[in-house]
């Protein structure tokens, strides 16, 4: 790490290494299976929480970081999300439960932007590394993922890293009926603002670089939560695809009322329209990689000829 000794850049690399690993654990059907067979759900309940932890500890205590009270906060933010589905098991798995909405909104809600918690949680070290809240984000990330996935046990979400290609040709399909709709509003809203931007091969390889960490983190974190949980079960819930859509995408749409400033009501709307193409994606596939898909190639674009 640039700046730094080996001594300080060395607890940051662990805790992101250890970071990455429970981030991406669930991502893999086959693990996620075996780990249901082998333990219980307190087991991985317990588990889920200690994991989620570890990294904070890893990089806080040797830098002389260490709060008992942040880590009091995480260990009760944790244990809840952790054990709200051990303690309050879902009577029907394939309906939406009250439980899924506080594992929800304890995930989702320290995610928002201008919400301090885990910016304050996670301090960094001074330029250029003066915020590791992203340490915390993917945290909370995997931390929901899990417990829905491996203690909740739902199905049909179809998370997964293996990217087929019936898979892309779905993803492509609706960022293509995305972008004379969403673009359109975006525009006449004032949402952003053409751009005029020569892609040499530096920004190519900013754009690469910008498009997968939106697909490995943003888009799976908010396809998975809006779609491949919020979708999937208000379907089987209300019965209706086509209103547990547009619930999903309105919901999806309200989260981002913060985003930069609030209320930031361009950006819902923006965000809305998205999320109903990714939801059909989602809706027509069964998975969340295409919406994945769709939502990465429209951020992308957004950030190559457009500004905000």
């Amino acid at each position: 790490m640039i700046g730094f000794g080996f001594a300080t850049s060395a607890p940051i690399v662990a805790a992101f290494l250890i970071q990455a690993s429970v981030y991406l654990a669930p991502c893999f059907p086959e693990l996620r299976a075996e780990l249901i067979r082998r333990y219980s759900r307190v087991q991985i309940g317990a588990g889920l929480a200690v994991a989620s932890l570890l990294p904070y500890l890893v990089y806080s205590a040797p830098l002389g970081l260490f709060s008992p009270a942040t880590l009091a906060k995480l260990v009760c933010l944790c244990s809840a999300v952790a054990f709200v589905y051990v303690l309050f098991p879902v009577p029907r798995r394939e309906k939406f439960g009250w439980q899924d909405a506080i594992v929800i909104a304890l995930t989702v809600t320290p995610m928002i932007s201008g919400i301090g918690f885990l910016r304050e949680a996670y301090p960094g070290i001074g330029d250029p590394v003066d915020r590791l809240d992203v340490l915390g984000k993917l945290m909370i990330i995997a931390l929901g993922a899990s417990a829905i996935l491996l203690v909740r046990g739902i199905e049909g979400t179809g998370l997964t890293l293996r990217v087929r290609a019936e898979d892309v040709s779905v993803g492509l399909k609706y960022f293509a009926m995305y972008l004379p709709v969403g673009l359109m509003v975006s525009l006449a809203i004032g949402h952003i603002e053409w751009t005029a931007r020569e892609l040499d091969g530096e920004r190519a390889l900013g754009l690469l670089g910008v498009g997968l960490g939106i697909f490995l983190v943003t888009a799976l974190a908010e396809e998975f939560c809006f779609r491949g949980v919020v979708q999937n079960l208000l379907t089987r819930t209300l019965g209706s695809g086509y209103a547990a859509l547009a619930i999903a995408s309105v919901f999806y749409g309200a989260v981002h009322l913060s985003f930069g400033y609030f209320p930031n009501w361009k950006h819902v709307v923006a965000s809305t329209i998205l999320g109903w193409f990714c939801g059909l994606a989602y809706a027509r596939s069964g998975s969340v990689v295409p919406g994945m898909i769709t939502h990465t190639l429209v951020v992308v674009v957004w950030t190559f000829l457009f500004r905000p």
